[in-house]
């Protein structure tokens, strides 16, 4: 072999290493045991012209097991102590290889707190998807990610810039002016986000730069793995019975003094039966207990309003549809009725109204009508909120129901029965549409609601 072909063989192997690593498809390698931290900073501006607020956060991703394709998670968010927000809280679910996520009906509802730091896990391209865009799933706020690659960036070490921007699948996606769009940077010979840069406007004057970064790459043994995700489905076990503490408020108001002394107890046992000093679930679990703490005038509220409405006759009204036409509670409450409360001000109100959109086939028969009071008190807002989320269900002006009976600022689900009285209710997020609708059907063929 020439001096010329030994001495041009390290190029040439340089660069078929660059190709590999060019076609290396993005997916996530996360091993039980591996360990990801990233530096999440939010820069708030506003045009009052005040000085921007500077947030710092830490997220947290542990990889605890695999389950055939999918590899279960526990992520958490530590904010810093002297951000009014406070601490976060942490979240278990399972993803695959591509970053789409699975996560249990009792995690949901800590999903509006810890969405922000799924920045540090977009969703990749399936592998049976080589094309250069893809779109992520809607997340359980009905937001997806539309992304666009743009193949090795040289300036971030050669791993692979994506552009994205954040798409708002709800029904109300015209009534909100939020954008945010970015970009980042995936390292596919590591398997996971090496940076993200992102800009949001809240469409109110408030524009928000995000920065997240990884900085430390780490390993626990497979023993400390296999530890934690036995902690996670106790946690899991454990939002159960919150969620069951929770629905008792509003089920059996009269005990809420009780139920909110188990609800208090119930994290601290959890925390009682997890591995002191290693496990980050103590930290995770006393956070809710916080939260729920910090929550009291919440739940003493569910409960006041279940006091106050069950096993009553829910009040008559005249009020206004969207059309400006005067209706009638005599008009329109007949049989079994479904009355569903929101307003436009919060996303998951729009949420509850797809749900109960998808389940209306189900209601037909035995038939259950489904009324729903859009209680925003700005006489354009309201109509236009019922423009954009009303189709295919039955919508009245509700705000002056508020000076008779005040409801809180949730959604709240009410069922009556074949009398007008208040038989069951559901309130807040996650809005149990599914177990509304299973009741209404039973009390339409008889049957009253269960407990």
């Amino acid at each position: 072999m020439s001096l010329l072909r030994v001495a041009l063989l390290p190029a040439a192997l340089t660069a078929l290493a660059s190709a590999a690593a060019a076609q290396r498809p993005l997916e996530y390698r996360l091993e039980p045991g591996a360990y990801r931290e990233f530096g999440r900073t939010l820069t708030r501006a506003t045009d009052g012209g005040t000085a921007p607020r500077v947030t710092r956060e830490t997220v947290r991703v542990w990889a605890l097991a695999r389950t055939g394709d999918e590899t279960l998670l526990l992520v958490a968010v530590g904010r810093a102590a002297d951000d009014p927000a406070g601490p976060a809280s942490g979240l278990v679910l399972h993803i695959d290889a591509s970053g789409r996520r699975r996560i249990a009906a009792e995690a949901l509802v800590l999903w509006p707190n810890l969405a922000p730091a799924f920045d540090a896990l977009p969703v990749v391209p399936l592998r049976v998807e080589p094309e250069r865009r893809w779109d992520s799933p809607p997340d359980p706020l009905g937001l997806r990610w539309r992304c666009v690659g743009h193949g090795p960036d040289p300036a971030q070490g050669g791993a692979t810039r994506v552009d994205f921007s954040i798409e708002d699948t709800t029904c109300g996606a015209a009534l909100l002016p939020e954008s945010r769009s970015g970009r980042y940077w995936f390292d596919a010979a590591r398997g996971g986000l090496l940076v993200l840069d992102a800009e949001a406007d809240d469409g109110r004057g408030t524009r928000t730069r995000v920065h997240v970064q990884l900085v430390r790459i780490a390993t626990e043994s497979a023993t400390w793995a296999e530890r934690r995700a036995e902690e996670a489905a106790r946690f899991l076990r454990t939002l159960r019975s919150e969620a069951r503490l929770r629905d008792a408020l509003v089920r059996t108001p009269a005990t809420r003094d009780r139920t909110l002394a188990e609800l208090d107890r119930l994290w601290s046992t959890f925390v009682s039966d997890v591995e002191q000093g290693r496990s980050p679930f103590v930290e995770i679990a006393e956070n809710r207990r916080r939260e729920l703490r910090a929550d009291a005038a919440r739940w003493r509220s569910r409960a006041a309003l279940a006091e106050r409405w069950l096993g009553q006759p829910a009040p008559a009204w005249s009020l206004q549809d969207a059309a400006g036409r005067t209706v009638t509670s005599e008009a329109l409450r007949a049989g079994v009725v479904l009355e569903y409360f929101w307003t436009a001000g919060t996303r998951v109100g729009w949420l509850g109204l797809d749900d109960l959109r998808r389940a209306a086939p189900d209601l037909r028969e035995p038939p259950v009508r489904v009324l729903c009071y859009q209680m925003d008190a700005d006489a354009a807002r309201a109509p236009a909120a019922v423009a954009a989320c009303g189709q295919g269900l039955t919508h009245l002006l509700g705000a002056p129901l508020r000076l008779a009976d005040p409801l809180p600022d949730e959604p709240v689900l009410r069922l009556l029965d074949r009398d007008g009285r208040v038989a069951a209710l559901w309130v807040g997020w996650p809005v149990d549409v599914a177990s509304a609708c299973e009741a209404a059907r039973a009390l339409a063929r008889g049957k009253p609601p269960g407990p």
